[in-house]
This record gives structure tokens, sequence and C-alpha cells, in this order.
């Protein structure tokens, strides 16, 4: 009993009714959803994944380490409505964590405008919707927000940091890639920006090894076996390398590939450089399909050829490259509008990205799950209010633009510039670092890529909160 009661004291030192409530919020809102849409918003990816699981044959069309997330959860209880609750635990534990830090006991009414902040991101139907939809974007943008929140605490420490810290750092940024491939672009960047700091700061405690820390190699030798051990994962459970949703492959070649289509349309091209394209992809299939916001007419492009593109793609780069540099202007346009999603705030009417919030029927797949809600009076309710704010532009504007996010951000970062000086961009830097990867790599303006522009907001929102209020009594 003495050992309970100590254990009691300790939690209660850790956890007081602040940090309960402000849990307690985005799980019991986040929850309702979880019930009313059971068991979850099921996706094409979701099934694949689901029949992956199912079958016990694995393949690198999503990153294994996310479909083995979902394997072991229903190990526990066999549905995927576990994932969403798993999901809505995940982010409800983390934002209760950047509150507690960000909160001033100095001050009174920084507890309330927390809750306030709290109550907003509730209320938006994006967050709802993501947090039981069975995507990895979803867990992938959590970590995002979980690495610019550690970033914050370096900074607030001046970059001082313990084993501890280092493990955390290396596993952060190991994992982001291992739940979405364009995550390797944070990894790399974030990777060596933080070895570079943790040297200089090496170099400036002095000379003699004796009081210097080496952190810097102390985080690329935790990145790399973490790297290993993933790797190691894939291996134990025979991950097959080669297969992928569309059987294309990188989706780099999405965005190369794509621009061929708008060139066929409205550029110059002769029948050789068609006749060479043509070796890789359907052409004219191609030039029909083409659009500015979706990647779906990659799918039946190659007719067949999938596995000449594999084996010959420098050579169809430098086929397509040769007549992007014939037709620069058309290009440019192509990919300035198909890159709109990064800055223009009110959306395209035919823009993707509108989440389908009743994803459920199976298709082809052999696996199928229904909704036993459906057509009750809680589910319409629900289902009518997520129509409406997809449909009506204010409101779209306001709940799912990824670009106002990015300025708002911006907003908070100048504000914050006098406390921090630039020291503050590195929260934010994660976030824009994937909005870049995003923009050189997939063909889509899906909403599920950049989510981590909304959840950066909400960490820089609460510091900002922080900061104005730190001082007053």
């Amino acid at each position: 009993m003495k050992k309970i009661r100590e254990l009691y004291k300790k939690i209660k030192k850790k956890i007081d009714y602040k940090d309960i409530v402000i849990f307690l919020i985005p799980f019991l809102m986040f929850g309702v959803y979880l019930v009313v849409l059971y068991p979850g918003i099921l996706s094409y990816d979701s099934y694949n994944q689901l029949t992956q699981i199912k079958e016990m044959t694995f393949n690198s069309s999503h990153p294994f380490f996310h479909t083995f997330i979902e394997m072991v959860l229903m190990k526990i209880v066999n549905t995927p409505a576990i994932i969403g609750l798993f999901q809505i635990t995940f982010f409800s534990i983390l934002w209760s964590r950047i509150c507690k830090y960000n909160r001033s006991e100095h001050n009174k009414f920084c507890f309330n405008y927390q809750v306030l902040l709290t109550l907003l991101i509730c209320l938006n139907p994006l967050n709802k919707i993501m947090s039981v939809t069975l995507w990895k974007d979803v867990l992938y943008s959590y970590m995002i927000l979980l690495f610019s929140f550690e970033m914050e605490k370096l900074i607030d420490n001046k970059f001082k940091v313990d084993l501890k810290n280092i493990i955390k750092l290396a596993l952060i940024l190991i994992i982001l890639p291992n739940l979405r491939h364009n995550g390797y672009l944070i990894t790399l960047v974030m990777g060596v920006i933080l070895s570079i700091i943790f040297f200089i700061k090496d170099k400036k405690n002095g000379k003699s090894k004796e009081n210097r820390n080496f952190n810097y190699l102390k985080l690329i030798g935790f990145m790399f076996i973490f790297f290993l051990c993933f790797r190691g994962l894939n291996k134990v459970y025979e991950v097959d390398k080669e297969l992928s949703v569309t059987g294309i492959g990188s989706i780099v070649d999405f965005k190369v590939l794509a621009v061929t289509g708008e060139i066929g349309r409205y550029g110059k091209y002769t029948e050789k450089d068609k006749q060479d394209i043509e070796k890789y992809i359907d052409f004219d299939c191609m030039v029909e399909n083409t659009k500015y916001n979706a990647l779906d007419h990659m799918w039946i492009t190659c007719n067949g050829k999938e596995d000449i593109m594999k084996k010959d793609r420098i050579n169809m780069y430098k086929k397509i490259f040769g007549m992007i540099s014939r037709n620069v202007r058309v290009s440019l346009r192509y990919y300035l509008k198909e890159w709109g999603f990064i800055w223009r705030i009110v959306r395209y009417k035919d823009s993707w990205g509108n989440i389908n919030f009743f994803g459920i029927n199976g298709g082809d797949w052999e696996i199928s799950y229904t909704r036993p809600f459906e057509g009750t009076n809680m589910y319409n309710l629900v289902t009518r209010y997520l129509y409406f704010t997809r449909t009506n532009i204010l409101f779209q504007t306001i709940f799912y633009s990824g670009s106002l996010c990015l300025y708002l951000s911006v907003a908070i970062l100048i504000c914050l510039k006098k406390k921090y000086k630039i020291g503050m961009l590195l929260v934010f830097l994660p976030t824009f670092i994937n909005v870049l990867g995003i923009a050189l790599t997939a063909s889509v303006n899906d909403v599920r890529y950049y989510y981590s522009n909304f959840l950066v907001l909400y960490l820089l929102g609460a510091i900002l909160i922080k900061y104005w209020l730190k001082d007053e009594k």
C-alpha cells in the first residue's frame, strides 16, 4: 500500500485536473465521431493495408511500420475502430502535454485560453475526420507535431540535451519516413541541421575531449541504429519492395510523368517524342486524363509497361526532361497551378482534399465493413454538418485551407520573433519541409498530405498564448 501511495503522489505531481480536462476535450469530441462513423473512415489505402494484415503478405506500397502498428492493434481488438481509438488517444495525450508545457502557472487566464484553443481545434471538422480515418498520413502528421514540440523544448533549453533527448530525437526522425516515404526529406534536413547545431555547441564547450559531449555523433549513431532496426523489421516480415499501390513505383515519377499530359495538350512535341514516351506510358491516355490536382490518372497510363519503366527510368527521365526544356512555359504553368495548395487560400472548385467522410465500402477487396449507426438521427446530423462545411466556400476555406494555416503560422512566428529571434523557425521548419516535399513529388492537392500545416499552427498558437501571458499575474 505504501508503494501505491508513493506512485499515486508521483502521478499527482505530474498530472493535475487541468491536464485531464485538456485530454478529455479532444478524446470525447473525436470519440463521438468514431462511434457515429464506426468502425472509422476507410479509404482504398485503408483496405489495402487491412488486406495485407489479413493475408499476412506485406509490401511497400505503404511504409510497413504503419501497417505493423495497425496489425498489432488489431491483434488486441479485431476491429479497425481500434486504430481510430489509438489515433484519438495519441493526439489527446500529445496535445495535453503541449498545453502543460506551455502553461503559465503565474497567470490564471492561461488555462482558460488553452481550453478555448482546444475547443476551437475540436470544432474543426477536419480534425475530427482525420482522427477516425485509417490513413498513414494521420499518424505521420501527429509525429511531425511531436517533433516540432521537441524542437520548441530544445530551443527553450538552448540546445542542451542529455542522452534521453538524443535517443528521442533520433527515434522520431527515423519513425517519420517509416510512416510516410516523403518523411525522408524531413529526416535528412533536420538531421543535418541538428547535427550542425550540436557540433557548434560542442566546439564552444572547449577543445579538450573531457568537456565535449559529442552529441552530434550520438544523434547520427542512434539514427543509424534505429534505421537498421526498422530495416530488420521489414526483413522479418518479408516485406516485398517491388509492389506498390499503382504498380508504377516511385512517387517522384507521378510528378515527372504528369507534366507530359500537359505538354501533350498545350505544348509542342514531335512524333518521335511521342514514340519515345510511349515506351513507358500510354501517351494519349495521359493527355486525356491529366489533372492539375490528382494522381489517379497515373493508375491507367502505364498500360502494362511498368516493368520497362522501372528498368529504364533514367532514359525515361531524359526523354521527358527533353520535352520539358522545349516547353518551359507550359511546364511552369502546370506546376504553378498544381502547387496552388501551397499559396492559394481559397480552394479550387475541383480541388482534391475533400475528404471521403463516409468511406466504408471495400470495393474490390475481399474484406468489407458496415456502419451500424447509419440512418440514425445522430449519423444524419453529423454527415449533414460535414457536407455543409465541405461545400460552403467560407467554411471550406476556414476549415480545410492548408495555405491559410501556413500564412497564420508565419504571422505568429513574426509575433514571436522578439522573444525567440529566428530560433522558433525550427518549430515550423519540419512542416515547411513536408510541404516542399509534396510540391516536388505528389501531383495532388489532398489535404491529408499537408495536414501538419494545421497541427503546427495549433502548437504555435499555444506558444503564443504562453508568450503573451507569461509575465502577467
